[in-house]
Parts: C-alpha cells; structure tokens; sequence
C-alpha cells in the first residue's frame, strides 16, 4: 500500500535521487552556459540545498508544525560546494 513505511522509504529515496542528480545536471548546465541571473547572493550561492533549507524552516516554525524526514542517503557534501560555484 501506499501509506505503508516501505513505500515511505521508497518514495523518500527515490526523490532524494531525483533531486540529487537534477541539481548536479543544473550545475552542469551552469558550467556550460553561467549561473543564473540572480544566483549571486541565493541560498544556493551559500550552498544550502533544499534539505537544508527544510531545516531553516523547522527552526523558525517549530518542529510540530513540520514532519518531515531529513536523514540523507547520499553524499551532499560534493554538490553543496558544487552549487556555490552556480547553479541554471
């Protein structure tokens, strides 16, 4: 079933995935044709990602108000510092 914590799993890991490999194409993209306009100055240019900024958001509202799962599968670390050089 949907609801089930193993297709929670799935669907966690899975969009961790897409999400990991959309951003790093975006900075390919940003190798090939610059960041984009207004990049300079963005949570990106910092190196925070959306996982991150999830966080940001938990400690201003408050942990009830937010539920979700912000354990990581793969290696940000690479992609963190990545984005700080632009993102498209």
């Amino acid at each position: 079933p949907y609801g089930s914590d193993a297709a929670v799993e799935f669907a966690d890991k899975s969009m961790e995935a897409v999400s990991y490999y959309a951003i790093q194409a975006s900075c390919d993209l940003a190798d090939e044709r610059g960041a984009y306009e207004t990049f300079q100055g963005s949570l990106w240019s910092k190196g925070i990602l959306p996982l991150d900024s999830q966080q940001i958001l938990i400690e201003a509202r408050g942990q009830k108000y937010i539920d979700v799962d912000l354990n990581e599968t793969l290696d940000w670390a690479p992609v963190r510092a990545r984005v700080q050089k632009g993102i498209r």
